[in-house]
């Protein structure tokens, strides 16, 4: 047998050319007269993925949610809309430089989000592939890493520097739970229901995710004895809904201009500041992630937010532009430009974003490479190398102590 027909060879080398393929989890949707469209894309195009990923079960899972569930519930739309919404945050994303040595950590401070994306993906993946258990423990990690990106991000808003960022990746220490929610939030009336939302669903995913759990939370009521698709599983994606619409007020708040859309091409072209406005069609997308209600509060409260007066001060300063100067902002690198110009803003959303997660990346792969060479270990798998590391301990601590 040569080589080339070595089949765990060429599964191997089949891993490699995924992982390349596979690096970003860009997922960008234009839909031309968005604000026409009440039913949304549908959830694998929506995360970027195709039925390949899929077990057999869980096709039909997909098939079944797309067909008569879109239509017979307004549940499940909205769900992925706000799977939608939740791709489309990071347009506001700001990159503050605070010091020019430090560029590429106003890209990186968005990692705990990207990072999230990822699980959520991950989650979904589970669920229609039947394994329950996984989605809840998932979605613990989904909602305190999105804590941790917006307390992150605070921290570094107040001290002007990112010194809480190479905290974090240093020593690897997480604030307490309390902290994560006090700090990820402003302090207002508005916010107390968020935060109080936020303790009750910890706690509760704590429930099954980090300890052992009652026979009440048992998945095997309903799976058997093996993992499988059930009946009530196709339901799974309830939870992640409850879960993903808090921590979308969670964004919401922090950042009110998710809730001001303006018209970037007529004041700026295609050369708008980065993460400072989104377009009307990034707020059509967050208007349908919500009730009418719901988008009302969030939209008053937006409006009396310090942070976003200036913005809108600023825009409404600059001159609208002609057809020609918009047209002169076009990069012809780009591609050709289109006659529709939302469409064309959109591309270059598209490559913001893949800009921005590259950026991500390329600083995870850092990490990963400096830190892949494991120091020389013991036999962890021997019962007298324990016993010997127990007695290194002991002697240390009396050391310390002073006893003889």
């Amino acid at each position: 047998m040569g080589m080339q027909d070595n089949p765990d060879l060429n599964f191997i080398k089949e891993l490699s050319r995924r992982y390349t393929r596979n690096m970003f989890s860009i997922n960008c949707i234009f839909i031309k007269n968005i604000q026409q469209h009440q039913e949304a894309p549908d959830l694998l195009s929506i995360l970027g993925l195709s039925k390949d990923v899929l077990q057999t079960d869980a096709i039909k899972v997909i098939d079944y949610l797309e067909g008569s569930e879109r239509n017979e519930h307004g549940e499940y739309n909205q769900f992925k809309w706000r799977i939608l919404a939740f791709t489309t945050i990071q347009d506001v994303f700001e990159a503050t430089i605070y010091n020019m040595n430090y560029i590429e950590k106003s890209f990186f401070q968005w990692y705990f989000y990207y990072e999230t994306k990822y699980i959520l993906t991950e989650s979904i993946l589970c669920g229609l592939n039947g394994f329950y258990m996984a989605v809840d423990t998932l979605l613990r990690l989904f909602l305190e890493f999105n804590l941790l990106q917006m307390y992150v991000y605070h921290t570094i808003r107040k001290n002007s520097d990112y010194s809480v960022l190479d905290n974090y990746f240093k020593n690897n220490v997480t604030p307490n739970q309390a902290t994560l929610i006090n700090h990820s939030l402003p302090s207002n009336s508005f916010t107390k229901p968020i935060k109080r939302r936020i303790d009750i669903h910890l706690k509760s995913l704590s429930k099954t995710a980090l300890h052992p759990y009652s026979p009440l939370f048992s998945k095997r009521s309903h799976t058997g004895i093996t993992p499988s698709v059930s009946l009530e599983g196709i339901y799974f994606w309830f939870i992640i809904d409850i879960i993903l619409e808090v921590v979308l007020w969670l964004y919401y708040v922090n950042f009110p201009a998710l809730f001001h859309p303006v018209d970037v091409i007529k004041k700026f072209g295609f050369n708008g500041p980065v993460g400072v406005f989104i377009p009307p069609y990034d707020g059509e997308v967050i208007r349908k992630s919500m009730s009418d209600a719901d988008y009302t509060s969030f939209r008053n409260y937006a409006e009396n937010n310090d942070d976003i007066k200036p913005l809108i001060k600023f825009y409404e300063s600059k001159k609208d532009l002609t057809k020609e100067e918009i047209i002169a902002t076009w990069n012809k690198e780009d591609g050709q430009l289109e006659d529709d110009f939302e469409a064309s803003y959109f591309s270059i959303l598209t490559k913001l974003r893949v800009i921005k997660e590259s950026m991500v990346m390329i600083k995870i792969k850092e990490l990963a490479e400096k830190n892949n060479k494991l120091p020389e270990v013991p036999n962890i798998f021997s019962y007298t190398t324990w016993l010997q590391l127990l007695k290194k301990i002991d002697k240390k601590n009396k050391k310390e102590r002073g006893s003889p």
